[in-house]
């Protein structure tokens, strides 16, 4: 969850753009005009399209909103006419960029798993290990009986959890919490607090379908979100407000400081170390080329999801493409993917494509080519890097 790292995923970049957009929305603390309301509408019926879980965090955070307005104002029918007009913005939303009938088809989405992701903190080779501690705690849970033991090394692990993922910016959680308690909170911090224990609680609390269970873990992207805002917020107070004595002030800065460095060192040597998936300026040709094509699916190679991105920069649909995504939307991709696990045997008259994109580094290039050309495709461009095929 680190502000160096979460910026390569361009879907959460841009949430974080509508994001901000919309709770600054809430800053002035005085209720929305019609004119402000039908701009949140809009924003948050774009981020439904573009992050589910900002989504559902930000409606959480207006929901609160729109109820401290009320207490407020004592208007029920303002209300309810802000209210409906969100709802509107959401249902429109999830029929348009959601398959809904199928999504719902299956096993829901998010199924209860209360602490499945914090376990992992002291499960995991790559973050804190300790098997003793994972031990005691499967083994006070087969009991199943309260036991002090098992909250101490559940709440333990709760923390490792929330220092090792938010860092620096648990101090802003902190901070957050402190304003509500201290009544110092205004509507937009308490809306802030709401969206920052929903989207945490979703985090810990509930696993997503499929074997990328930890998916939830995204709403976690937004929790950060807040928490950070409310950390600058708190080292602006120490800096400029407080009327402590300097040398406190100096003291507590170079904590932070100190805390935040660790973190930032190890982020930058991963940065450094990642190989990030880039598409080539020849192969950007090909993707081009597709792109000017009529509307169609597309057949690739390599088989699997390694070549989403030629979805995403063309705008054709792909045969097959991330698992994760046609399981989350209820979508039956079993049976393709059983067609295209042995390419040696793959007839490509069972496959209902209408393009062939084969990137010459596939293993499997020869040999599909050479089944695509002994069937109806034809050979529409090819460069050093991608042969597109079309019927």
């Amino acid at each position: 969850l680190h502000t160096s790292t979460v910026f390569l995923y361009p879907t959460v970049a841009f949430s974080f753009v509508i994001f901000l957009l919309i709770w600054q929305r809430m800053l002035p603390g005085k209720g929305w005009a019609m004119r402000d309301l039908v701009s949140v509408s809009l924003l948050l019926f774009l981020l439904f399209g573009i992050k589910f879980y900002a989504a559902a965090t930000m409606l959480c955070m207006i929901g609160v909103y729109l109820l401290l307005d009320f207490i407020d104002r004592k208007d029920s029918r303002h209300t309810l006419l802000q209210a409906s007009i969100i709802c509107l913005a959401c249902g429109v939303s999830l029929v348009v960029f959601y398959n809904i009938q199928k999504a719902s088809a299956g096993e829901p989405v998010f199924g209860w798993a209360p602490l499945a992701a914090v376990h992992q903190i002291i499960e995991d080779a790559n973050m804190y290990p300790n098997s003793q501690l994972a031990m005691a705690r499967d083994t006070l849970y087969t009991i199943g009986k309260f036991s002090p033991r098992l909250v101490a090394i559940e709440g333990f692990s709760l923390i490792l959890f929330t220092i090792h993922h938010f860092g620096l910016r648990a101090v802003g959680m902190a901070y957050l919490v402190w304003l509500i308690v201290r009544k110092r909170a205004v509507k937009s911090d308490i809306a802030a607090c709401a969206g920052m224990i929903f989207s945490f609680g979703m985090g810990i609390l509930f696993a997503q379908r499929g074997w990328h269970w930890w998916n939830t873990l995204q709403f976690h992207y937004y929790t950060a979100l807040i928490a950070a805002f409310y950390t600058a917020r708190f080292v602006y107070e120490i800096i400029f407000l407080r009327t402590d004595k300097r040398y406190v002030r100096i003291i507590v800065i170079l904590i932070l400081v100190l805390l935040s460095i660790p973190d930032a060192v190890e982020k930058a040597i991963e940065i450094g170390k990642t190989q990030h998936t880039t598409v080539s300026a020849v192969e950007m040709q090909a993707v081009h080329e597709l792109s000017r094509k009529p509307q169609g699916v597309v057949l690739t190679a390599p088989l699997m999801p390694e070549t989403a991105y030629v979805s995403a920069l063309s705008g054709h649909t792909l045969f097959y493409a991330d698992e994760q995504m046609l399981q989350n939307n209820g979508i039956d991709y079993v049976s393709r993917k059983e067609l295209l696990s042995e390419p040696e045997n793959l007839d490509l008259n069972n496959i209902p494509a209408n393009y062939a994109y084969f990137v010459r580094s596939d293993p499997n290039y020869e040999l599909l080519l050479k089944k695509a050309k002994d069937t109806s495709f034809r050979e529409l461009y090819e460069n050093d890097e991608v042969v597109l095929l079309e019927r």
